[in-house]
């Protein structure tokens, strides 16, 4: 019976576009037109991942796509034959960098064919401009945020992705109030009055999940730190009706 391998991937930063959302949509359509069904697809399914591996530099052990288990086991099974397909959106979602021929390689000895949702000729010489271009701008981008972390925690700067209603003040030094902090402060003020964590989702739109409901509330104080800085009161937002 037929076999298919098949990889989802995105990276953080605004040169990638293509959601995990859209690759698993568009690759289920592929999967379905080649006669497969899920008891026969195996997802090497990353998120968010750099997608380069030892052949680039500047790359975290930690980070590089060679290291990671699920690619390893997956490129030992394409070597023995055990995948009629590799199923991807395109070949940057299989890997940005010259490791992609190495998962090629294995794919050829066991005699697996590549299928793309975005169709591309991956033996073209446009192909490989483009894959050298696109290689290029994904590095400048994790170099800049690889030295705007560093500079950040020389300067006692804050880590991480500013949360829910905050985002990077001008310097990304440190975090700010965004256009959806209001709305944060209303959730604080349902959940002040009442409300159950799917009632807050249900009035306002940023909450979006509990989880996030959840989030928030965690992150109270920070919010409130945020009020008084830069003069926000709870009076900004809509009354909450007490429950």
């Amino acid at each position: 019976m037929s076999r298919a391998l098949r990889f989802i991937r995105s990276s953080q930063g605004d040169s990638d576009k293509v959601s995990l959302s859209l690759q698993r949509e568009t690759t289920d359509e592929l999967l379905d037109e080649l006669g497969y069904d899920e008891d026969n697809v195996d997802d090497v399914d990353l998120g968010i991942h750099t997608g380069f591996s030892r052949h680039t530099k500047d790359i975290d052990d930690d980070n590089r796509l060679d290291n990671h288990p699920e690619v390893e086991a997956a490129v030992e099974r394409l070597k023995d034959g055990v995948y009629d397909h590799v199923i991807a959106y395109d070949d940057t979602r299989i890997c940005r960098d010259d490791y992609y021929f190495v998962i090629k390689d294995a794919a050829i000895q066991g005699g697996t064919e590549f299928k793309f949702t975005d169709n591309i000729d991956t033996e073209s010489l446009a192909f490989r401009v483009k894959r050298v271009v696109e290689m290029w701008i994904k590095l400048q981008e994790i170099r800049k945020s690889k030295a705007a972390r560093k500079r950040r925690r020389e300067n006692g700067g804050r880590e991480g992705t500013p949360p829910t209603g905050l985002d990077w003040d001008d310097d990304r030094h440190g975090w700010v109030p965004d256009d959806d902090f209001e709305a944060v402060l209303r959730v604080l003020a349902l959940k002040d009055a009442g409300y159950t964590h799917r009632e807050v989702v249900a009035e306002v739109d940023v909450a979006g999940s509990t989880g996030t409901v959840s989030n928030i509330i965690e992150r109270r104080e920070e919010y409130e730190e945020q009020m008084l800085e830069h003069g926000y009161t709870y009076s900004d937002v809509e009354p909450a009706e007490a429950r």
